[in-house]
């Protein structure tokens, strides 16, 4: 299976950055990809929704292995008999 991988640092506290993925409202004003998340069910393991982008598409994808606080996976299918999974973790500088 194919990886890609890419971080960022910050000096915002870890309880910040949750918050702000955490709600998926919000997706739209810091993700240049998306414009909207149609998400039924909040923020929680198993949950699934659509992600609109700005080019017009839309995704189906699903929230797993979430750990409040931590980190959280998403899961799409973009090209038939594909699959996605986006994980995003928060960790201490160094780590």
């Amino acid at each position: 299976m194919a990886e890609y991988g890419t971080s960022v640092e910050s000096t915002a506290p870890a309880d910040r950055v949750w918050k702000i993925w955490s709600d998926m409202s919000t997706w739209g004003e810091w993700n240049p990809n998306v414009s909207t998340m149609d998400w039924k069910g909040g923020f929680a393991d198993g949950t699934a929704g659509i992600m609109n982008t700005r080019a017009g598409q839309h995704h189906k994808m699903r929230l797993v292995d979430v750990v409040p606080g931590r980190s959280f996976a998403l899961e799409t299918s973009v090209v038939p008999g594909t699959r996605f999974h986006f994980n995003c973790r928060i960790e201490p500088a160094g780590g």
